[in-house]
């Protein structure tokens, strides 16, 4: 159903304070089925969790919103690193419990030290693979603190939350299988739109250092940031369209020719500038076939047929650049035309990669990989801070005897990994808090009010999906998304 027709015109005016909850009362269509989609899974996953009568069946819930995102391509890496990290963080409270069943000292130093290895390591690490490791931390927090009175039970406590986890992934999965269609071929679309918006700015960029605009550095700048913020997207599509497409290793190879391109032009600029500004006919029309060549690619397209004459014209190019280094009267022009040539040449690779995303080569079975800049520095720092947090969870326990301290202490270590790796975490935390204030007052509501007049499951999960229907509302929206994590 389109919802989006129900909606205001533009020349309607909302009430002063209205757009702030334009989310919830005129939602876009992709928001009411991302909501609906997680409320049933979550009320599935509720009802199969109280049938199989385990202890703590909200985490099951709770599971299948961790997991859910708007991308059907982002949930299913997440759901697969979030069973991976719980896992690992299983095996580590085991391990943990069993070696330091009653020193408390030795215990929580270990805890600190775990929760500090994985935020190091997750640093490292892009996308959900970093959740992985900070998951693995507080998983084996909440484990661990849940089985420290009760050391004996730590096996079976670990095997209950890894079902809850299952089970939450499970449930979302089979909901997102459900209201998926086309997965593969809106995915190839995205990826698509994706690499010829790259090629548009490339153009566009490419004009301005011809044309020696003053502001080229800043835009090759926010190109480089586009550039690499389409990078790491790629893998989401790309896990859409299934392991046995190479699409997404196409693209990342078309944003790396791209970025060596980006670097060789932006190097050239000022020689080129001082070449240009001569009173020489051949730089001239080296200038005229460049911006040519910056319309052609402001305006093409990813599809049979309409790369054709671009990779012709860049062949042609590269030939005439490579005779004219070769025979230049100047060393300026021969050095300019020399790059230009080798710029061609990446050019030329970028677009046959281009090619081969929506017409790929007959048992293709090309691959990519770019490695990512690791920070020593800002891993050690991210590791410290998070084992100095739990660490000083630990000794407040420890000197106020607070009967909730290792409640405490869990949910120290929880908000410790999941912003572990933020580069203002502060900014998250605060969101997070304030979400966890709403969460509280809605859960004390439905408590007080609500469910003392419940009689069975249904009416049960009827109240309770209205409530997680407004929060997956709120979780698609980008002002309230990180209030709604909570």
């Amino acid at each position: 159903m389109n919802i989006s027709r129900f909606m205001p015109g533009p020349g309607v005016r909302w009430p002063v304070g209205g757009d702030m909850l334009r989310w919830l009362f005129c939602p876009t269509p992709q928001a009411v089925a991302f909501a609906l989609r997680n409320t049933i899974a979550s009320i599935v996953a509720l009802a199969i969790a109280l049938w199989m009568e385990l202890d703590s069946p909200q985490w099951a819930v709770a599971t299948v919103w961790s997991v859910a995102q708007v991308r059907r391509g982002e949930s299913m890496s997440k759901a697969r690193w979030r069973i991976v990290g719980t896992l690992v963080g299983a095996v580590a409270a085991v391990v943990f419990i069993a070696a330091f069943p009653q020193q408390s000292w030795l215990f929580f130093p270990a805890v600190a030290t775990w929760i500090g290895l994985c935020s190091f390591l997750a640093t490292f690490c892009l996308n959900f693979r970093s959740y992985a490791f900070v998951l693995s931390g507080y998983t084996c927090s909440i484990i661990a603190v849940a089985a420290a009175s009760a050391p004996d039970n730590v096996f079976f406590i670990g095997i209950s939350r890894a079902t809850y986890i299952i089970l939450g992934v499970v449930c979302e999965a089979g909901m997102a299988m459900l209201f998926t269609i086309s997965l593969s071929t809106r995915a190839q679309a995205t990826m698509v739109a994706q690499v010829e918006n790259v090629l548009h700015r490339l153009g566009t960029l490419l004009r301005e250092i011809v044309l020696h605009d003053r502001d080229t550095l800043v835009h090759a700048g926010e190109f480089s940031d586009m550039v690499v913020s389409v990078h790491q997207g790629l893998e989401f599509p790309a896990i859409e369209m299934g392991r046995q497409v190479h699409a997404g290793d196409h693209a990342r190879a078309v944003l790396a020719e791209v970025s060596i391109l980006l670097t060789r032009l932006v190097g050239l600029s000022g020689g080129a500038e001082r070449a240009m500004l001569a009173d020489d006919g051949v730089m001239a029309d080296t200038r005229g076939q460049l911006l040519h060549l910056c319309d052609r690619l402001a305006a093409c397209r990813l599809k049979s047929g309409a790369l054709d004459g671009v990779r012709a014209q860049v062949m042609h190019l590269r030939t005439l650049f490579e005779r004219r280094a070769a025979r230049g009267d100047q060393e300026t022009t021969r050095i300019t035309h020399g790059v230009l040539a080798a710029t061609m040449d990446d050019l030329e690779t970028a677009l046959e990669h281009c090619h081969a995303i929506f017409s790929p080569p007959p048992h293709d079975r090309f691959r990519f990989h770019l490695g990512g800049h690791r920070d020593i520095r800002l891993a050690f720092y991210n590791g410290l801070r998070g084992a100095a947090a739990i660490m000083l969870a630990a000794f407040v326990y420890e000197c106020t005897a607070w009967p909730g301290g290792m409640g405490f202490i869990a949910i120290t270590t929880l908000v410790c990994g999941l912003f572990a790796t933020r580069e203002n975490p502060v900014v998250g935390t605060t969101r997070f808090l304030s979400g966890a204030v709403w969460s509280a007052v809605a859960a004390g509501s439905l408590d007080l009010w609500i469910l003392p007049y419940l009689t069975d499951y249904e009416e049960f999960a009827f109240v309770l999906g209205v409530f997680l229907f407004v929060g997956g509302l709120a979780k698609c929206n980008r002002g309230t998304a990180g209030a709604a994590a909570a």
